[in-house]
């Protein structure tokens, strides 16, 4: 993983950008209908910051004890996650999530302080923040963005406000 805003992009207020430098070879074999709203569904979050990134590597994990996941028919969605504010999977996971049909995300964070930035950026142009998100994921192979907001905010009423305009990320 390398943030993209070294490759050529700009970053601007959204801080760090991370992800695979290449696109995913394998289309995902699932149906993108939602399920029933009474179904359990299970997420797996795999935390680029938890202190195994070997896995990231464009040809796979380096070392023997990089972490691995062979369990994709337990769960329904897989999630790559940093603490970087666009994090887009690597092709080695998205391509194995996707051989099992399992629909792969992104994730799209603002955290912080700092955060708050760039929250603030992408809600001022949600629509053209969600058609550049949705241009990443189908270039790279990917289904999307989980979004993960971790600001305080002054209110109940102003963090309802921003909950409401975030919708328009979708």
């Amino acid at each position: 993983c390398v943030p993209l805003c070294r490759c050529g992009a700009r970053c601007g207020a959204w801080g760090r950008v991370v992800g695979g430098a290449k696109a995913s070879r394998r289309a995902a074999r699932h149906s993108l209908q939602p399920p029933p709203p009474t179904a359990q569904r299970v997420l797996l979050c795999h935390d680029f910051q938890g202190g195994y990134g070997d896995d990231a590597l464009l040809a796979g994990g380096g070392p023997g004890d990089a972490f691995c996941f062979h369990r994709w028919a337990s769960v329904d969605a897989f999630c790559y996650f940093s603490h970087a504010t666009a994090t887009l999977p690597p092709p080695s996971w998205t391509d194995a999530a996707h051989a099992a049909g399992v629909p792969v995300y992104g994730t799209l964070a603002f955290e912080w302080e700092e955060g708050r930035a760039g929250l603030l950026a992408a809600l001022a142009a949600p629509g053209a923040v969600a058609r550049q998100l949705a241009r990443v994921a189908a270039h790279y192979g990917f289904e999307g963005w989980l979004l993960n907001v971790e600001v305080e905010f002054a209110s109940a009423a102003s963090a309802a406000e921003t909950e409401r305009r975030a919708g328009a990320l979708a």
